[in-house]
C-alpha cells in the first residue's frame, strides 16, 4: 500500500512539474479539443480602380466579442463605422476558416514595380502577445471578406 501511494505523489508531482513548462499556443477545451488562438486583431485595406472596392477594415477582440470599424462603400453611398459593431459568431467561424495566420509574411522589395490600376491589398494581423506581422492576402479574398462586412455598413 505504502508503495502504491509513494507511486502516487511522484506521478502527481511530475504532472505539477510538467504544468509549468507547458505550451501555451492553444487552449485545450478537453480530450481532444484545442482551440486555437491565432489572432486577436487584423486590418485589412484593399484600393482598385473601382472606387466601391476601395474600403479598410479592422477586427478587435473586445471583452466578451469581435468588434469591427472601418470604412467602405457600395454601388452608391460611402459608409463608416467608428464605434466598435459586434460580429456574429458566423462571421467571425468565415475569418477563422480562411486561415489568415497561415497566410505567407509579405515581403516588400524596394524592386517592386508599381502598376496604377492593380488592386493593392495589405492585411496586418495582431496576435495574443501583442506582435504584429504583415500577411500576403490576395485581392479575392479581400472582396470575400468585404462582401461579408458590408451588411453591417448597410
Amino acid at each position: 500500500m505504502k508503495k502504491i501511494k509513494r507511486w502516487a505523489v511522484i506521478v502527481l508531482c511530475m504532472a505539477a512539474l510538467l504544468s509549468l513548462f507547458g505550451c501555451k499556443k492553444h487552449l485545450v477545451d478537453g480530450p481532444g479539443m484545442v482551440n486555437d488562438q491565432p489572432w486577436k486583431a487584423f486590418t485589412l485595406s484593399h484600393s482598385a480602380s473601382y472606387a466601391q472596392y476601395i474600403f479598410w477594415f479592422t477586427v478587435e477582440q473586445g471583452d466578451f466579442a469581435f468588434l469591427l470599424t472601418g470604412e467602405c462603400r457600395d454601388e452608391n453611398d460611402e459608409y463608416t463605422i467608428d464605434d466598435g459593431v459586434e460580429i456574429s459568431a458566423a462571421d467571425l467561424r468565415f475569418l477563422r476558416d480562411l486561415r489568415l495566420d497561415e497566410l505567407s509574411e509579405e515581403v516588400s522589395s524596394d524592386d517592386d514595380l508599381l502598376v496604377l490600376d492593380a488592386p493593392n491589398v495589405s492585411l496586418v494581423l495582431t496576435y495574443m502577445d501583442g506582435t504584429q506581422q504583415k500577411k500576403a492576402i490576395s485581392s479575392d479574398t479581400a472582396i470575400a471578406i468585404y462582401n461579408r462586412f458590408l451588411p453591417y455598413f448597410t
